[in-house]
């Protein structure tokens, strides 16, 4: 992400922080509050994941997605020991990959609210599995990481004009795919 916050800044683009959840249509235009003042424009594009829907409610929008949950840890790898690609045990129901935090186990897909307590079975269930594939160490974080994913029934993600919101756009519903969508 910092790449992509870096390549944007290069181009001309301003990172400001605010809060999405003020976004409101004035005088024919969008603004959303900032830290550094109130932001005025012809158009706005919500693509806050599985928060969308937060800020949709408030324009009568309803998007009939669910949250897809899925979690990570990282493990150290013993020492000599290298994994060159991803690595998906179907049966398991886990993959591997190497990252610069060491290896990355990854689990399944849990539908839960997306608020609902993080639930660590999968992750536990998964790295004793891990194990048995490749020689690997201490598990690096306390807690599993969780990710939360908006996904509609068909797969497809919602990419374009909010129906009733001149100049509102909407971007979500990439599942677990996200990124690896774009251009």
């Amino acid at each position: 992400m910092k790449a992509y916050a870096a390549l944007f800044e290069r181009e001309g683009g301003l990172i400001l922080t605010g809060d999405a959840r003020s976004l409101r249509r004035t005088g024919g235009r969008w603004r959303v509050e900032t830290a550094e003042g109130p932001v005025d424009g012809d158009r706005a594009v919500a693509c806050l994941g599985p928060w969308s829907q937060d800020l949709l409610t408030a324009y009568g929008l309803h998007m009939p997605f669910a949250v897809k949950r899925g979690y990570h840890v990282h493990l150290a790898p013993e020492p000599g020991v290298t994994l060159s690609r991803a690595v998906v045990d179907r049966a398991g129901g886990f993959c591997l990959q190497a990252t610069r935090y060491g290896v990355r186990v990854t689990t399944g897909i849990e539908f839960a609210g997306r608020d609902d307590p993080p639930d660590p079975r999968q992750a536990n269930l998964v790295v004793p599995l891990a194990r048995r594939l490749l020689p690997l160490g201490a598990v690096r974080e306390p807690v599993p990481w969780l990710g939360r994913r908006p996904a509609f029934p068909d797969s497809k993600p919602v990419i374009g004009a909010a129906p009733g919101q001149e100049g509102l756009f909407l971007n979500f519903g990439h599942s677990h795919w996200g990124f690896t969508l774009g251009p």
